[in-house]
């Protein structure tokens, strides 16, 4: 107790730098509540980030099969390769147990990629699907100097021999 405290009847500590009574126990008590929270936090923001780059190798696979799939002389088959290939580059240890589908007709080319995000949270939802809708290509023919393109061939010439 220094003469000049303004808490002259109330000293904060006893003789070597001990807290009073009341102060017992709350550093184990931050260390029991606080630390785990603190570092549950962190975890999950690692899993959300995990799951976001999962997300995101999923859709840019999807996007490169759709790649293959869509052109004029592309097959299905060379869209699930290419699809795989960009996994086994991009996604090794991202995305856990892939499959790639994909649904081609005359118009469109659908890919679908899925799969599970690494996790680090137990319990914490990590299932991943993205799907790339696009056009296929197609080469159409340009009809010139007809009004009525639609009829055959044999008709527009008489049509435009008449006149």
């Amino acid at each position: 107790m220094s003469p000049g405290s303004p808490f002259r009847d109330h000293p904060t500590t006893r003789g070597s730098g001990q807290p009073q009574r009341g102060e017992h126990g709350t550093v184990t008590l931050e260390a029991v509540l606080i630390y785990p929270l603190v570092l549950l936090i962190a975890w999950i923001g690692m899993q959300l980030a995990l799951v976001y780059l999962a997300n995101r190798v999923a859709l840019a696979s999807a996007e490169e099969g759709s790649r293959a799939a869509r052109s004029r002389t592309g097959t299905i088959t060379a869209g699930e390769q290419r699809a795989h290939r960009y996994l086994g580059v991009l996604g090794t240890g991202l995305l856990a147990s892939p499959t790639i589908r994909i649904v081609r007709n005359a118009d469109t080319v659908t890919v679908q990629v899925s799969g599970q995000a690494q996790r680090i949270v137990p319990g914490f939802p990590v299932h991943v699907t993205q799907a790339v809708h696009s056009p296929t290509e197609r080469f159409r023919a340009i009809s010139r100097g007809f009004a009525n393109s639609e009829l055959p061939l044999a008709a527009n010439r008489r049509a435009g021999a008449g006149r």
